[in-house]
């Protein structure tokens, strides 16, 4: 058979697949994301306007098949994949990590493990974190545009670091990019990615795909620095096999599209899904009402129904330990996030609990759900 006669029916199958529940979203107009504005917006507990899918877009994390580093609206992490526990990005010993003097209330973005720890970004500056929490500046951004300079309160600011080769990384900004050499610190010449703000970004093959205010997917050219409209909608926009994969709205309902490299052959293959979507060694996976799901050419499957998760397994963090929380009352609020490494599913749970005089608090914990079905709660350390 014909690899395009394969890949028709592989599509085809995708799409008639029944997925575990049909998705159900808001209608678009009564939502706060307004996809015209290029605006998403979640709520006070980091979750998005729509009814069942956590803000997962805010969620940055990455792995070295050793660590997983997390960061989330409940906090910084650390996770030890082979001793299956978890810490503080925070290594000040009595630390209650509310303060700025803390390193889990500072702002990272790009977070990209490099070497034994992490690269990210705080505003102008890239810094690399060793894995003994030793921080060192590495660079300091003097790149900007017209454009950052009206509209951005700090127009030199990263948002992005994207790795295109084991040395060299792209430096994002609001609405232009350019090559840093992490080893050698020597930077490209910038390119100007569009006249307007840029929400996401994902590189392939020489060609950095992005989403920009209003929703629209561009793709620019690294080697000749220009860049070109691809479509009027495209949001969430991954990298995927080989080539790209992104959202669009339709009644208020995400639909997710892959296309090739070229952009030459765009293919419906999942319907309904929620739009804040992830890539991970292979699959394609979001969550729905608690519920994780996972894409790959065999169509769509269930990885764990995070609902059923107890709350008796769950251990309580330092910082609730010596607390007045009657613990039994704790109930699963949602799943916040969720990393997928070697077959094994990480996630971070809310609970709601309440002490003696009702007042609600919240605490995450960590999860991991084996290649075996198997699901335990991981110690924090």
């Amino acid at each position: 058979m014909k690899h395009k006669e394969l890949m028709l029916i592989i599509i085809m199958l995708a799409l008639i697949f029944p997925a575990c529940h049909k998705s159900t979203y808001v209608p678009k107009e009564d939502m706060t994301f307004n996809i015209e504005d290029g605006a998403p917006q979640g709520d006070s507990m980091g979750r998005m306007s729509y009814d069942d899918c956590p803000y997962m877009t805010n969620v940055i994390c990455s792995g070295n098949n050793q660590d997983i580093y997390i960061i989330t609206a409940m906090g910084q992490y650390k996770i030890d994949l082979s001793k299956e526990c978890y810490s503080y990005l925070c290594t000040k010993l009595e630390c209650e990590h509310d303060n700025s003097d803390c390193e889990m209330c500072e702002v990272k973005f790009g977070i990209k493990c490099y070497r034994d720890g992490i690269v990210f970004a705080r505003g102008r500056n890239v810094y690399y974190r060793e894995a003994d929490g030793k921080t060192t500046k590495l660079f300091t951004n003097n790149y900007t545009t017209d454009y950052a300079n009206e509209y951005e309160s700090d127009p030199y600011a990263i948002y992005s670091i994207i790795f295109i080769n084991e040395n060299t990384v792209l430096l994002t900004g609001i609405n232009y990019t350019f090559t840093y050499n992490l080893e050698t610190g020597a930077t490209g010449e910038l390119i100007k990615i569009t006249d307007s703000r840029n929400n996401g970004y994902t590189y392939l093959n020489g060609k950095l795909y992005s989403s920009v205010n209003g929703g629209k997917l561009f793709v620019t050219d690294l080697t000749t620095g220009k860049s070109k409209e691809l479509a009027e909608q495209g949001i969430n926009v991954k990298t995927y096999k080989d080539g790209i994969v992104y959202c669009k709205w339709n009644e208020g309902v995400c639909n997710i599209y892959f296309n090739n490299q070229d952009f030459s052959n765009e293919q419906l293959i999942i319907k309904n899904a929620c739009p804040n979507f992830l890539v991970y060694e292979g699959n394609i996976l979001w969550i729905e009402d608690n519920v994780i799901y996972a894409y790959d050419e065999q169509g769509v499957k269930c990885l764990c129904d995070t609902n059923d998760v107890e709350y008796e397994y769950a251990k309580l963090p330092l910082e609730f330990q010596n607390d007045d929380i009657n613990l039994p009352d704790a109930k699963l609020n949602y799943c916040l996030d969720f990393y997928y490494e070697q077959g094994k599913l990480y996630m971070e749970l809310v609970f709601d609990v309440y002490n003696e005089e009702g007042y609600q608090r919240q605490f995450s914990a960590f999860y991991v759900l084996d290649e075996k079905g198997e699901l335990r709660v991981l110690e924090m350390i």
